[in-house]
């Protein structure tokens, strides 16, 4: 009798181990994304970039008009502060890393101490350009690449360190219409970009071998650009279709998710923080938080 009870517990603890090890798995499992839940929208003016900062748990928004600022969201969609920053002309592309905020301003980056909301630095660009838009780290080489949108350099890329420096990075496909570099985001060793219009490609930030990942993002030239999960990216554009809302897994297959209002999703951010994708307009004028589904 003992070696039966014996059998029965052993096969038991089998089953359930098996079991758990399945459920395990299930819920590692990434399931694409299909659609999306609106959560809240905030009535902003010109809301260009939206960012998520843990530290200070709150939402930061560039406000992108000639009398330019920066403003702090609560993460519930109410606003915090309207003029959280005012010291920008037409800010555009918003970055955090090390407890500041780094924002892109006509022909210069400023950093924003994020808990006294003071400026520590200016840094204008040594090149003849008014058009420094979209910014991401590389936590990997310690760098910042910044996208150029003015109308004689639009396809070139700079890298800025820390401290300010800016030096080119990348400007190998001429200036053409079909290439107007706005939205960048890292991915580890890879700079995620635009390529030909509904192309969308990355560059090693080392050896800058160009591979593209999608050839299927209809004709429309990238303006937002961020990472969910490790299964894709989210994309939006800024010209042609720019109201439309992709996902493009990595195998660079790509998805419709949603075709937006009647004017600009611009420069998104995914929270994985929160779990939202935070989503600015400038076109009519709001910042909305969507669950994903």
């Amino acid at each position: 009798m003992k070696y039966i009870i014996n059998f029965l517990i052993l096969t038991n603890s089998i089953l359930f181990t098996a079991c758990g090890s399945s459920d395990n798995e299930e819920q590692n499992v990434q399931i694409e994304p299909s659609s999306l839940e609106l959560k809240w929208t905030l009535d902003t003016n010109r809301s260009e970039s939206v960012v998520y900062d843990p530290s200070s748990n709150a939402i930061y928004t560039s406000v992108h008009e000639p009398d330019g600022y920066i403003s702090k969201i609560n993460i519930d969609g109410t606003n915090n502060t309207k003029r959280w920053f005012t010291n920008v002309r037409f800010p555009k592309g918003l970055e955090i890393n090390n407890g500041k905020l780094y924002v892109t301003d006509n022909n210069a980056t400023v950093v924003i101490d994020i808990n006294s909301s003071n400026q520590i630095a200016r840094y204008t660009t040594p090149f003849s350009t008014q058009g420094l838009n979209d910014i991401s780290y590389d936590s990997i080489n310690n760098v910042f690449y910044i996208s150029n949108m003015s109308d004689d350099s639009n396809d070139t890329i700079y890298k800025m360190t820390p401290n300010g420096d800016y030096s080119l990075f990348y400007d190998e496909e001429g200036n053409t219409s079909n290439h107007n570099q706005n939205g960048v985001y890292v991915d580890n060793n890879l700079l995620i970009m635009q390529a030909i219009k509904g192309q969308i490609k990355s560059i090693d930030t080392t050896t800058k071998e160009v591979k593209i990942i999608s050839s299927s993002i209809d004709n429309m030239q990238i303006d937002g650009i961020t990472k969910y999960k490790d299964i894709g990216y989210f994309i939006t554009g800024w010209v042609g279709l720019q109201n439309k809302l992709y996902f493009v897994n990595k195998d660079g297959i790509s998805k419709l998710i949603t075709n937006g209002d009647d004017k600009t999703m611009n420069d998104i951010s995914y929270s994985k923080e929160l779990d939202l994708l935070l989503v600015p307009s400038l076109g009519n004028k709001y910042v909305r938080a969507y669950k994903i589904k």
